[in-house]
C-alpha cells in the first residue's frame, strides 16, 4: 500500500543528515510514495511477538513488585515477559505499581481469556531492550486498562493500546515515553483510547531512529487530551481502510516535530477547542474513500509551518468556528478537492497561500478574519479555486496584496451577506465573479486593479442583492451583467472602467469610461448616462474602429455631459498621426441626447490641422453617431468666414426622437 505523501526534508533529518530540499519546495516532490517511510510504518504496525525471552510469568493479583503476584512466586526480570490477565486464571486481574522499578522486556495487559488492569501511581515501569513493548488490550474481545497517576513513570520502546481487543490508557499525571512508536487501535477489530489530563507523553525520543504514532491504524483509535504535554515525531490518524482515528484537544500542549496526518485511507477527525497544537506539517490528505476533518473552535491555538489539504478520492475539510490558526505555507486543493470553512476566529498565512493547487480548492469565509500576508497574496494554482465571501473580513497584504482565484462569490447562498473592499495598490483577479449570487453581496473598489477575465454578474439569482461601488482604481472586465434575477446596483463614481460588454443601464457620475482593450470596443446593452463629473476616454491609434481606436456602442439612449478626453496611441509603429479628412465614429447609440461639456483633445502633430466633433442623428440607418474628424486649420478670408458662420447658425445640428 502506497503512502499518500512524502516529505524528503524530514527523511534526511530523521537520518541525521542535512536537508537538501528547500523547505518551501517540499510539496513539489510529494506525489511519489515514500517507500522507506511506509516500510518502517508497516513494520511498526505489526503485532508484537515475544522474542527470545527467558521466562513467562502471569500476575494473579496485588503489587507487581511482590513475588506473590506472579506465578512461581518470581518477579519478572529484564529479559522476561509479564502477563496481566491470562487464561490460566479464572478471573479478571488487577495489578498495582506504587514504587520501585518494574522492568520486564514485554508486558501484556488483557492477553488471553480475561481482562487485565494496572494501577500505576508511583515508581517506574521500564525496559532498556530495543524490542521492548507494552501491549494493552492484546487479546480479541478482551479489555486491558492502564491507569497512570501520581509520580508514575512508563518507559519503553513501543506501546500498543488496543492490539486485537480494547485498550484503555488513562494518564492523570506522571510521565510516559515510547522511544520509537505508539499505536492506538492497532489491528482490525481493535479499539484503543488514550486519555491525557496532566503530565507528559513523549513518542519518538531516539535520535536517528524513525518513529511514528498511529491513532487508528487498522482499528478504532481515540486520543483525548485536556491537559499536559504530548510530544511526538509523526502522528498518523485513520491510516488504512476501515480504520478510524480521533483526537480531541481541549487543553494542554501538543507538539509534533514533523507531520500530523489527519486521514489517509480511513476516517479521521481532529477536534481542537482549547490548548495549543504546534505541528511542522499538517496534512488533511485522505484518499480513496477516506476522510480527514479538522475542527478548530473556542480558544484553540493551531500553529503550523506547512498545511496541505486534499488528495485524490478522499474528503478533506477544515472547519474553523473560533480559535487562532497561524501558518507559513498553505495549499488548498492539493492533490484532490478540499474545503476550508471559516465562520469565526482568525486565520493568518504569512508566506504562501495557494488555492486550487492541482485540484479543486474552496474557501468559505463566513465569519472571523482571514489575513494573508504572503508576498504573492492568494495565488491561483493549476486546479480550480473558489472563494466564497459570505461574512467575515479578508485582508491581503494590508489591503495592498494580490488575490487570484477562478471564482469569487459574495453572498453565495440565501441568508448570507458578503462584502469585500479593494483599495490601495491591491490586485484582484478572477475568471468569474458573482456579487450577490443567492444572498447579498457588496464589492467596493477605492483603488487597485480588479480584473475579471470572463463574467462579473451582479444579483445573479431570484431574491439576491448585489452592489458594486467603483470609486477608484481600475475595473477591467470582459462582461459585466447587472440585468439578473435579483436587485443589482452598479455605482460608478470614480476610478476607471474598461469593459467589453456591459448589460444594463450604466450611469457615469465621476468615473472614467475607457472602452475595451487599448484600443477596443465597449458594448452597452441598455442606456448610457454621463453626468457632469463623468469622463469618456478615447484612444486613437489608427483608422480601424474597435481595433485601432476606441468605440462605445450603446443599444439604447446615450445622454451626454461631462468630459471627452482624446489621446493618440502607439500601436507599435510610432505615435499615430491623423491626417486631414480622417474621421472616427467614437460613439454610436439608438438615440443621442446632450453633448460633452468639456473637450480635451490630443495635440495633432501637424499644426495646420484641428479636431472637429459632430453629433450626427441617423448617420447609419437609424443609428446616431458622435464623430471626430480632422480638418484643415488654414485661415479663410473674413467675408467668407462671416457667410459660413451665418449658414452654420441657420443649420445647427438637428436631432429627432425615435419612434
Amino acid at each position: 500500500m502506497n503512502s499518500l505523501f512524502s516529505a524528503p526534508a524530514h527523511d534526511l533529518r530523521a537520518a541525521g543528515k542535512p536537508c537538501s530540499v528547500a523547505p518551501r519546495d517540499r510539496f513539489l516532490f510529494s506525489t511519489k510514495p515514500l517507500l522507506k517511510y511506509l516500510a518502517l510504518a508497516l513494520a511498526l504496525s505489526a503485532a508484537p511477538e515475544a522474542m527470545a525471552v527467558d521466562r513467562y510469568f502471569d500476575c494473579v493479583t496485588g503489587s507487581v513488585q511482590t513475588a506473590t503476584c506472579w506465578s512461581g512466586n518470581i518477579k519478572p526480570g529484564a529479559t522476561d515477559t509479564a502477563f496481566i490477565g491470562y487464561s490460566s486464571f479464572a478471573s479478571n486481574v488487577t495489578a498495582a505499581l506504587a514504587s520501585g522499578s518494574f522492568t520486564p522486556q514485554y508486558e501484556y495487559i488483557g492477553y488471553s481469556g480475561y481482562n487485565g488492569t494496572v494501577n500505576h501511581s508511583g515508581g517506574t515501569s521500564s525496559s532498556t531492550s530495543s524490542t521492548s513493548f507494552i501491549s494493552i488490550g492484546e487479546g480479541a474481545g478482551l479489555t486491558g486498562i492502564y491507569n497512570l497517576s501520581g509520580t508514575g513513570i512508563v518507559e519503553g520502546r513501543s506501546m500498543y493500546v488496543g492490539m486485537y481487543g480494547t485498550g484503555i490508557f488513562n494518564q492523570t499525571s506522571g510521565n510516559v515515553t515510547a522511544q520509537q512508536s505508539m499505536f492506538v487501535g492497532t489491528k482490525l477489530g481493535s479499539s484503543g483510547s488514550y486519555t491525557l489530563q496532566s503530565g507528559t507523553l513523549t513518542v519518538g525520543s531516539l535520535a536517528g531512529v524513525y518513529s511514528v504514532e498511529n491513532i487508528g491504524s487498522y482499528g478504532m483509535g481515540s486520543f483525548i487530551q485536556s491537559g499536559g504535554t504530548h510530544t511526538s515525531y509523526d502522528i498518523l490518524m485513520g491510516r488504512y481502510a476501515g480504520s478510524s482515528g480521533s483526537y480531541n484537544l481541549s487543553g494542554g500542549n501538543l507538539n509534533i516535530e514533523r507531520t500530523l496526518l489527519v486521514g489517509e485511507y480511513g476516517i479521521a477527525n481532529f477536534t481542537h477547542s482549547a490548548g495549543t497544537n504546534q505541528a511542522s506539517d499538517l496534512l488533511l490528505m485522505a484518499s480513496q474513500g477516506g476522510s480527514g476533518t479538522y475542527n478548530l473552535s473556542g480558544t484553540a491555538n493551531l500553529i503550523t509551518d506547512y498545511v496541505a489539504y486534499g488528495h485524490t478520492g478522499g474528503t478533506n475539510v477544515f472547519n474553523q468556528s473560533g480559535g487562532t490558526h497561524n501558518s507559513a505555507y498553505e495549499y488548498l486543493g492539493y492533490l484532490g478537492d478540499s474545503t476550508y470553512n471559516q465562520s469565526g476566529g482568525t486565520h493568518t498565512v504569512s508566506s504562501t497561500f495557494v488555492m486550487g493547487s492541482y485540484a479543486g480548492g474552496t474557501y468559505n469565509l463566513r465569519g472571523g478574519m482571514l489575513t494573508v500576508n504572503a508576498p504573492t497574496g492568494i495565488s491561483n494554482g493549476a486546479g480550480t479555486s473558489t472563494l466564497n465571501i459570505d461574512g467575515g473580513t479578508l485582508t491581503v497584504g494590508g489591503g495592498n496584496g494580490s488575490i487570484d482565484v477562478d471564482n469569487l462569490y459574495l453572498g453565495s447562498a440565501a441568508g448570507f451577506t458578503g462584502s469585500h473592499i479593494l483599495s490601495g495598490t491591491g490586485t484582484f483577479t478572477a475568471s468569474n465573479e458573482y456579487i450577490g449570487n443567492s444572498g447579498s453581496g457588496t464589492f467596493t473598489q477605492t483603488g487597485g486593479t480588479h480584473t475579471v477575465t470572463s463574467t462579473l454578474a451582479i444579483a445573479q439569482n431570484a431574491g439576491s442583492s448585489g452592489t458594486y461601488n467603483l470609486q477608484g482604481g481600475l475595473l477591467d472586465a470582459s462582461i459585466i451583467d447587472i440585468v439578473n434575477a435579483g436587485t443589482a446596483t452598479f455605482n460608478f463614481t470614480g476610478g476607471t472602467l474598461a469593459v467589453d460588454q456591459f448589460t444594463g443601464n450604466l450611469v457615469n457620475n465621476g468615473g472614467t469610461l475607457a472602452p475595451g482593450n487599448s484600443p477596443g470596443t465597449t458594448n452597452i446593452t441598455g442606456d448610457y448616462t454621463q453626468m457632469a463629473a463623468g469622463i469618456f476616454d478615447v484612444e486613437i491609434g489608427g483608422l480601424l474602429a474597435g481595433t485601432e481606436y476606441d468605440v462605445l456602442n450603446v443599444s439604447g439612449t446615450a445622454s451626454l455631459d461631462g468630459t471627452l478626453n482624446v489621446s493618440l496611441f502607439d500601436l507599435g509603429s510610432g505615435l499615430f498621426a491623423p491626417q486631414a479628412g480622417d474621421s472616427f465614429d467614437i460613439l454610436t447609440a439608438e438615440i443621442l441626447s446632450g453633448s460633452f461639456s468639456t473637450l480635451s483633445y490630443a495635440a495633432l502633430l501637424d499644426p495646420n490641422l484641428s479636431w472637429q466633433i459632430d453629433y450626427l442623428t441617423d448617420a447609419i440607418g437609424t443609428t446616431d453617431v458622435v464623430r471626430l474628424s480632422v480638418v484643415s486649420a488654414v485661415p479663410v478670408p473674413g467675408a467668407v468666414w462671416l457667410f459660413g458662420s451665418g449658414l452654420l447658425g441657420l443649420i445647427g445640428v438637428a436631432r429627432r426622437k425615435k419612434k
